[in-house]
């Protein structure tokens, strides 16, 4: 069984894809969401690949990097804190 958040615990991420949603709405969009642990240094999504997934960042921080094509150095661009989204923009 998949555990689900409850809709107090979404409401309070204050998550800005969510603000404006009724209740019913936030209910619809949960039906659809499964929780995953990402553990410190895990990848969560890659520049460049193509996916349907948005991710919410409900405990903790992420850092995004952004690989330099020609070097291939990383630089640290920001780090998420709860409440933020990644991968919205691969939906458009």
């Amino acid at each position: 069984m998949d555990q689900k958040p409850d809709l107090q615990s979404i409401k309070a991420l204050n998550n800005t894809l969510l603000k404006g949603l009724s209740d019913q709405q936030i209910e619809q969009v949960r039906d659809i969401m499964q929780l995953i642990k990402v553990d410190k240094g895990d990848m969560i999504i890659k520049e460049g690949d193509v996916s349907d997934e948005v991710y919410i960042i409900q405990n903790g921080e992420v850092d995004v990097i952004k690989k330099e094509h020609d070097s291939g150095e990383h630089y640290h661009l920001a780090t998420l804190p709860a409440g933020e989204s990644i991968g919205e923009v691969s939906l458009l």
